[in-house]
C-alpha cells in the first residue's frame, strides 16, 4: 500500500469537507455551496462511498487530494503532507514527493520568529513606537510581530536550537562576512520585524522596518528577505493564509501597500484584507487571489508612486478578468494606516464608496477637461483607450467607447479605430507573459446530457439497469463502458480507476437532480424517447446533407434512394 493510499484509507471525505464546507444529507450522499464559484442553491456532491466530489455547478471534482489541492492553492506534495499530517501518517524523510531541505529551513525561519518575538518583550520603547503608530497590543502578538537587535544575535540563537549556519544563510537571515572567512552577520539589525506567510501559514520570510530613521540616514527604510527555496515575494500576498476564508465569503479581497496599511485596516475590522510586501502587484498573486475571489479593491497611497502603482494594478487585474475597485482617501491623507490613526472605525464606510475603475479612469482623464481644447481632448481619449484596450470583456469595453463617444462627441467608429491602432503597438505596462483567463468548460451536447441522465437512473434501480440492455443501442460509445457496468451489476469488481470515477459521478448526478424513488422509470423512458429523437434528428441532417449531394452530381438512382430513406425517417420522427 502506497502513502496515498494509506492517507486515503484513514481519512474519510465528508469528515475532511465539512472541516471546509457546511454539509447537508441528500440521500446517500451529502451537498454543499461550492466553494470554487458562486452559487445559491447548492451543487457540490460528496460521495461516501466513493470518497469523490463533484460541482455540478462548475464541473469540478476529484478526491480530496484534488479538493486540498483547489481550496488550499497548493501543489499535490503539500496537499499530501497536510493530509498525512491529518490522518497520523509518517511521511518518510525518503519520500521523493517532500524536500527535507523546505522542511529544515521553514523550521529556521519559525525559531527566527520565536526569537524576533522574545526581543520586542523586552524592547518596551519599540513596543511605545507600534502603539503610537496605532497598533494594539492583540495585534501585534496575532502577527507575531517581532524586534531584530541592534547587535545581532539571531545566528546564535539557532545554532542554540541545533541549526547549522550554512543552513541559516539560505534563508537570507544571515550574511556571510566579506572579511572574514567562516563568519556571518545578521542581515536584519534594529529593525521592527513583520514575519511573512505562505498560503498555508508556514514563517518564509520577514519584512525588517528600521526603528531609529534619523541614526541610519543611509539605511533603506524597509528591507525584505531576498529570494530563497521557500519565499518569493512576488508569488506572497501579506496576510492571505490567514484571511483567505474571509475573503471568499465576502467574495472581494482588499489590496493594500505594505505591513502597517495591512495591519491598521485589518485591527479596523476589514479583515478580507491582503498587501503587497516590496514589489508591485504581479501575476502569481492574482492567479492565487483568482482562487477565492475574482473582485479585487485597491488601497494603495495617494501619492504619485501610489498612483501609478495603483494604475499598473488596475491594468493587470482587468487584463485577467477582475473586477476592480479603487478607495479615494480624503485629501491630506497618505494611506489606509494614517485614515485608520485618525478616524478609528470609519474605514468600513469608506470601502463601500469605493469606484469602479472604469470611473476612477474616466474621473482623472475628464477632471478639468476643456472639451473645446483639442490637444488636451486627444490626450484624455489616448488616456482612456490605452485602459480599454487590456479589458477581457468585450462588453466593457463597448460600454465605455459608447460613454466616451457620446460626452466627447466623437463617433465610435473613430474610437474603434483608435483602439486598433493601439492594440498593435507592445507598450503594456505589464508583463507581457499575462495572465491566462480560464478557458470555458466544454458545453455538452443534449445528446450526452440524455446519455448521462439515462445512466444515472439505471445507477438507481435494478429494474432500469434489466431495461439499459434493450436501450443500450442508443448509447453513445463515450458512455458504453459505464453501460456494461451497469448492466451486469459490476459496481464492485471495477479496477480501472478512471471507469469507478465515472461511476461515481453518475451516482452523485442520481442525488443531485432526479426524480423520486416512483416516478423513476417515467423518467428513464421520457430521456431513452429525446435520446432517440436527437439521433434522428442528426441522421435527417446527414440524409439532407446527402440529397443536397446527389442532386448537384445529378446522380438520379442515388437521390431516389437517400430521398426514400429520408421519407422514412420522417416517418419514424412524426410517431414520436
Amino acid at each position: 500500500m502506497t502513502i496515498i493510499d494509506d492517507v486515503k484509507d484513514r481519512l474519510d471525505i465528508v469528515e475532511v469537507l465539512s472541516g471546509y464546507l457546511k454539509l447537508t444529507k441528500a440521500g446517500a450522499n451529502y451537498r454543499a455551496l461550492c466553494p470554487f464559484h458562486k452559487e445559491k442553491t447548492p451543487s457540490f456532491m460528496i460521495s461516501p462511498e466513493r470518497q469523490i466530489w463533484h460541482c455540478f455547478g462548475c464541473g469540478e471534482g476529484g478526491d480530496i487530494f484534488k479538493f486540498v489541492m483547489k481550496y488550499e492553492n497548493v501543489e499535490f506534495p503539500e496537499a499530501l503532507r497536510l493530509l498525512a499530517k491529518r490522518a497520523g501518517v509518517e511521511l518518510k524523510k525518503e519520500d521523493p514527493r517532500i524536500q527535507n531541505e523546505m522542511l529544515k529551513l521553514y523550521g529556521i525561519c519559525e525559531k527566527a520568529m520565536e526569537y524576533f518575538e522574545n526581543n520586542l518583550k523586552v524592547k518596551p520603547d519599540v513596543f511605545d513606537y507600534l502603539s503610537k503608530r496605532g497598533l494594539k497590543k492583540e495585534t501585534i502578538n496575532y502577527w507575531h510581530l517581532g524586534f531584530a537587535l541592534e547587535g545581532g544575535g539571531l545566528l546564535q540563537y539557532l545554532i542554540k536550537h541545533n541549526f547549522k549556519s550554512d543552513d541559516v544563510a539560505k534563508t537570507g537571515l544571515i550574511i556571510k562576512s566579506q572579511r572574514q572567512a567562516n563568519s556571518y552577520f545578521d542581515r536584519f539589525r534594529g529593525r521592527v520585524i513583520f514575519p511573512i506567510f505562505d498560503a498555508q501559514d508556514r514563517v518564509v520570510g520577514f519584512t525588517g522596518r528600521i526603528f531609529n530613521e534619523p541614526e541610519h540616514p543611509n539605511e533603506p527604510k524597509y528591507l525584505n528577505s531576498p529570494e530563497s527555496p521557500i519565499f518569493n515575494k512576488g508569488r506572497l500576498l501579506y496576510g492571505f493564509s490567514q484571511n483567505k476564508k474571509i475573503i471568499r465569503e465576502k467574495e472581494q479581497a482588499i489590496l493594500v501597500e505594505g505591513q502597517m496599511d495591512f495591519l491598521m485596516a485589518w485591527q479596523d475590522g476589514i479583515k478580507n484584507v491582503v498587501a503587497t510586501s516590496g514589489t508591485a502587484l504581479t501575476e502569481e498573486q492574482l492567479k492565487i487571489l483568482k482562487r477565492v475571489t475574482k473582485t479585487l479593491l485597491i488601497g494603495y497611497d495617494m501619492d504619485e508612486a501610489g498612483r501609478l502603482a495603483t494604475e499598473r494594478a488596475i491594468d493587470l487585474a482587468k487584463s485577467a478578468d477582475f473586477r476592480v475597485q479603487v478607495l479615494t482617501l480624503p485629501e491630506g491623507v497618505k494611506d489606509a494606516a494614517d485614515f485608520v490613526l485618525v478616524q478609528p472605525g470609519k474605514l468600513k464606510n469608506l470601502l463601500a464608496q469605493a469606484e469602479d475603475s472604469g470611473d476612477y479612469y474616466y474621473r482623472i482623464a475628464l477632471a478639468n477637461l476643456d472639451k473645446n481644447d483639442l490637444e488636451a481632448k486627444k490626450k484624455a481619449v489616448n488616456f482612456l483607450l490605452s485602459k480599454i484596450k487590456w479589458l477581457s470583456s468585450a462588453v466593457e469595453r463597448s460600454h465605455w467607447i459608447g460613454k466616451i463617444a457620446a460626452d466627447l462627441q466623437i463617433k465610435e467608429p473613430y474610437l474603434e479605430e483608435e483602439l486598433l491602432k493601439m492594440k498593435s503597438e507592445p507598450n503594456r505596462v505589464f508583463s507581457e507573459n499575462s495572465i491566462e483567463v480560464e478557458p470555458f468548460k466544454e458545453v455538452k451536447t443534449r445528446k450526452s446530457l440524455l446519455n448521462e441522465r439515462i445512466l444515472a437512473l439505471a445507477t438507481k434501480d435494478e429494474a432500469l439497469r434489466v431495461r439499459l440492455v434493450e436501450v443500450k443501442q442508443y448509447v453513445l460509445p463515450d458512455y458504453l463502458a459505464v453501460a456494461e457496468v451497469l448492466i451486469n451489476n459490476q459496481f464492485n469488481d471495477i479496477t480501472d480507476n478512471v471507469l469507478a470515477e465515472r461511476i461515481g459521478y453518475f451516482k452523485l448526478l442520481a442525488d443531485y437532480e432526479l426524480a423520486e424513488e416512483e416516478a423513476l422509470a417515467e423518467d428513464f423512458e421520457i430521456a431513452v424517447r429525446e435520446l432517440r429523437k436527437e439521433l434522428l434528428r442528426d441522421k435527417i441532417f446527414q440524409k439532407t446533407l446527402l440529397i443536397k449531394e446527389s442532386e448537384k452530381v445529378n446522380d438520379l438512382e442515388e437521390l431516389n434512394r437517400h430521398l426514400s430513406e429520408f421519407g422514412e425517417l420522417l416517418k419514424e420522427f412524426s410517431q414520436f
